[in-house]
């Protein structure tokens, strides 16, 4: 596990993201949230969706690595909105792909499951 803990101390959490990677057989699934989000749930049209460790991770990382972990995902699975528009910047998905929703104390929130992505 990699620490960075000098250069963490002057950044936010707000500024960090969560990340994890699942191999399943072919698949590479990049799970990914905003750190802040970590250990929340939400509910939306009667589905609650839990960020968890287990899936999200724990391992801080910067923009710059979540964007070079795109290249060889094969799935992606993102929670927040600054990992949302940061997908919609890189072009990996389109915007009408993300799912929006109001957490009540965090406020806005995007969710995008997308598949395909590096093949």
């Amino acid at each position: 596990m990699r620490h960075k803990q000098s250069v963490q101390l002057s950044r936010k959490m707000s500024d960090l993201f969560f990340a994890k990677v699942h191999k399943i057989e072919n698949e590479v699934i990049l799970a990914v949230c905003d750190s802040e989000l970590s250990g929340t749930r939400f509910r939306h049209n009667g589905v609650t969706i839990r960020v968890t460790e287990y899936f999200y991770g724990s391992e801080d990382y910067y923009e710059s690595e979540i964007i070079s972990m795109f290249t060889s995902a094969t799935q992606i699975n993102a929670m927040g909105e600054r990992v949302a528009n940061l997908l919609i910047r890189e072009g990996v998905v389109h915007p009408d792909s993300v799912l929006w929703m109001e957490h009540p104390k965090i406020g806005k929130v995007g969710h995008v499951i997308s598949m395909g992505v590096s093949e």
